[in-house]
């Protein structure tokens, strides 16, 4: 049972509040670098120990460094968007200056990620390791930027040789069309030719029979 607990200045409260006024509370927060002799006997006196202190010191050094980073750990994880793992995996064992520079670095990972996707047309984040640092995002989606320009241009090349394709068809076929027509109009002329040589021909032998005919007349009506 506390002495003197109920008196002002007495409690477990104001005792931490003592250690981390004067300093003496450890970086990582998890306690008090120097309690003595005097701690101990107003610990007595007051009905507290040196853990419950310290139990008090972690307690009020957590809320005040959660207050200051809980809306940047938020920003993050929004920026990280489930697909990318957190570099900052909370607050216990670690230094103020830890837990700063961890979500720093989850800062700029975040940034990095949102570019990447907006910037570079990225759809399929697989490839990208959950655990990629802030330029091995940057350089996953110079990447992909890489990939779709090639990709883009590939296609274009395609679609061109395509084009080129059906227009070659396309003449050729007007080319075969315009060959049949001149070999039709070719073999109409060389049928014609034939018919008419066939028809001097018979012409010339119908004159020549002709010709006998008279002459033998003529030759049969001396003999009259």
């Amino acid at each position: 049972m506390p002495f003197l607990g109920f008196l002002p200045n007495m409690s477990v409260r104001d005792a931490a509040d003592r250690e981390i006024k004067y300093g003496q509370g450890k970086a990582n927060r998890s306690g008090t670098t120097d309690y003595n002799w005097m701690d101990k006997v107003g610990g007595f006196l007051g009905g507290y120990d040196q853990a419950g202190v310290e139990k008090e010191i972690k307690r009020r050094l957590d809320a005040e460094l959660m207050d200051k980073v809980g809306g940047q750990i938020t920003t993050n994880q929004a920026a990280l968007g489930g697909y990318l793992t957190p570099e900052f995996k909370g607050i216990d064992g670690k230094t103020n200056k830890e837990v700063e520079a961890e979500l720093a670095v989850d800062e700029a990972r975040g940034k990095n990620l949102q570019d990447v996707l907006a910037n570079a047309d990225v759809e399929d984040l697989s490839e990208l390791s959950k655990s990629a640092t802030a330029g091995q995002i940057l350089g996953f989606g110079g990447r992909a930027t890489r990939d779709r320009n090639e990709a883009k241009e590939k296609a274009t090349k395609d679609e061109a040789r395509e084009i080129r394709m059906l227009e070659n068809s396309i003449n050729n076929r007007r080319l075969d069309i315009q060959q049949s027509q001149l070999t039709g109009q070719q073999a109409y002329e060389n049928r014609r030719l034939d018919m008419q040589d066939s028809r001097d021909a018979r012409n010339a032998r119908d004159k020549q029979l002709m010709m006998i005919i008279q002459g033998l007349n003529a030759f049969g009506q001396g003999f009259q």
